[in-house]
C-alpha cells in the first residue's frame, strides 16, 4: 500500500465520522426545535383567584388558557366540594369541565362566597386539572390560598352609603377600573 492509498483512506474515515457527527447534530437540533415548539404553542390551562368588591369581598375562581392552542380538559377535581359556597345554591360550580374546550386565552369563571369558607376552615384549595392538546396530555397541581383574598383592602368614596343603589355602582366601577392597572 502507497502512502498516498493511506492518506486517502485515512480523509474518506474522517469524511464518513464528520458525516456521521453531523448526522446526531442535527436529530438532536432537530428534537429540541420540536420541544421548544411544542412548548411554546401548547395549552396552558389553569386556575387562579382573584378578588371583586361589589357590596362585600366576592372571591372568584377563574379557569384560564394561557397558552397559544386549543386545551380540552379531560378531569378538573378540588379537594372540597364547593357547591356550598356558591352564591346561586343550584348551580354546582364546574361540575360540567370534563371534555370542556378552552381556546387561546378563553376562560371561565365562579363567584364563591370567601367568608364562609373561611367559617367552614377553608383556608387552602388543590385543583387537579388534567387536559390535552392534538398531541399530548397534561397535568396540573395547583394549590390556592383563600385566606389571602379575605381581607382585602378596597379604597372607596368616603360617603358612600351602603344603602344607595347608585353608590354600589361606583363601588362596582371603581373595582373595575382598579383591575385593569
Amino acid at each position: 500500500m502507497l502512502v498516498s492509498d493511506i492518506i486517502q483512506l485515512c480523509s474518506v474515515m474522517v469524511a464518513v465520522f464528520i458525516g456521521i457527527v453531523s448526522i446526531i447534530i442535527s436529530v438532536v437540533t432537530l428534537k429540541q426545535n420540536s420541544k421548544m415548539i411544542e412548548e411554546s404553542t401548547r395549552p396552558n390551562i389553569t386556575i387562579y383567584a382573584d378578588s371583586i368588591y361589589i357590596i362585600t369581598n366576592h372571591l372568584y375562581l377563574i379557569i384560564k388558557n394561557f397558552g397559544k392552542s386549543t386545551g380540552k380538559i379531560i378531569s378538573f377535581t378540588c379537594n372540597y366540594d364547593l357547591r356550598e359556597y356558591v352564591h346561586f345554591k343550584d348551580t354546582i360550580p364546574f361540575s360540567d369541565l370534563n371534555g370542556f374546550s378552552l381556546v387561546s386565552q378563553q376562560k371561565i369563571y365562579a363567584a364563591f362566597d370567601v367568608g364562609k369558607m373561611l367559617e367552614d376552615c377553608i383556608s387552602n384549595l388543590t385543583f387537579i386539572i388534567e387536559y390535552e392538546s392534538e398531541l399530548k396530555v397534561y397535568s396540573e397541581k395547583i394549590d390556592i390560598d383563600i385566606s389571602t383574598y379575605a381581607n382585602l383592602e378596597h379604597l372607596r368614596i368616603a360617603d358612600c352609603k351602603e344603602e344607595d343603589k347608585n353608590k354600589y355602582l361606583v363601588r362596582a366601577f371603581q373595582d373595575y377600573i382598579e383591575k385593569q392597572l
